[in-house]
């Protein structure tokens, strides 16, 4: 098991000449990237944390079944730090794989039928409880991008040694990730813009005014510049109805068999598999670099449920470099 982001392996797969995808998905429990994100904010947080070290409480808040709660809810409980969660969910009878992670892993969890409810509460709960911590949803915080810092070196490292080749030299270099809090997002655009990559990104939970309108706000809690992002580096689904965080599998399980066949690559369907018309259409033009993040054991159900896409994941090796 991973206690050190020095054991955070940098992984890559060769889909072809000119597309690369990051392999994040394949760190343990599908976390994915969001283990860089927490290793960078315990280490922000380990100086107050020292501070009453045996009564200090961590207070985290967000959906039941968010990747967010459920990855950081595990690692604090693997740091044997005291957790109380603050979740909200419509329905309390749909269980998922996060849930149990966030229900198995948390000192104390309470339920709301509501967002607002919930960080209120956990509001609520700090003001009676000051020497505790509370995290802001999602964990926006400066130590994220330091967190993903360490990613971003080891992308810069091959694209700089891809550049090069023959092959690559004809070709621009572009990055691509989805935007969901859009802080991996922020991040790696703060780290390669001043570089000349251009860093593209997918809006797959809201419409892509409505994220350009937070960016500034999710700048300043991460303690990046507040760099303007370019208008034709987002872009969202064409279909208004996958702006939203709802897997359809039905609607692109051809797709996503397809590419996993060809590839070895599961992108499941809330994040990956809304960017895969993006993925498809940039890479012809540019050598691009896809970050993977992770987030499929929460998509276990829709997987299993599709024998075609079982059959394609235990037939294919995926080459790494």
């Amino acid at each position: 098991m991973i206690r050190d982001p020095k054991d955070l392996k940098f992984r890559l797969t060769e889909v072809s000449e000119n597309l690369f995808v990051i392999r994040d998905d394949l760190l343990p429990w599908g976390l994915g990237t969001k283990w860089r994100k927490f290793f960078g904010l315990y280490e922000s947080l380990e100086p107050e944390l020292s501070l009453k070290a045996d009564t200090k409480r961590i207070i985290l808040w967000g959906n039941l079944h968010s990747n967010y709660l459920a990855a950081f809810t595990y690692l604090f409980y693997l740091k044997k730090k005291p957790m109380f969660v603050f979740a909200y969910t419509k329905d309390k009878t749909k269980s998922s794989f996060n849930q149990t992670l966030v229900k198995n892993h948390s000192k104390t969890l309470f339920l709301f039928s509501s967002r607002s409810t919930a960080e209120s509460e956990a509001m609520e709960w700090l003001r009676k409880n000051p020497d505790d911590i509370l995290l802001p949803e999602f964990g926006m915080h400066i130590g994220v991008h330091q967190g993903l810092c360490s990613l971003w070196r080891d992308l810069e490292e091959h694209i700089v040694a891809n550049q090069c080749s023959a092959y690559a030299k004809k070709r621009s270099t572009e990055i691509l990730l989805e935007i969901g809090s859009g802080q991996t997002y922020l991040s790696c655009f703060d780290y390669f813009y001043p570089k000349g990559i251009p860093v593209l990104g997918v809006s797959v939970g809201e419409r892509k005014d409505s994220w350009l309108s937070k960016r500034e706000e999710i700048q300043k809690a991460m303690g990046l510049r507040e760099a303007i992002i370019p208008e034709e580096f987002v872009f969202e689904p064409k279909d208004p109805k996958e702006r939203r965080f709802r897997p359809r599998m039905n609607q692109r399980t051809d797709k996503i068999e397809k590419f996993l066949r060809e590839t070895g690559i599961y992108l499941e369907p809330m994040y990956g598999g809304k960017i895969l018309p993006f993925l498809l259409e940039r890479k012809s033009a540019q050598t691009l670099y896809y970050l993977h993040q992770g987030g499929g054991y929460q998509h276990l159900g829709l997987l299993m449920a599709n024998p075609n896409l079982v059959s394609a994941i235990s037939k294919k090796e995926a080459r790494h470099v």
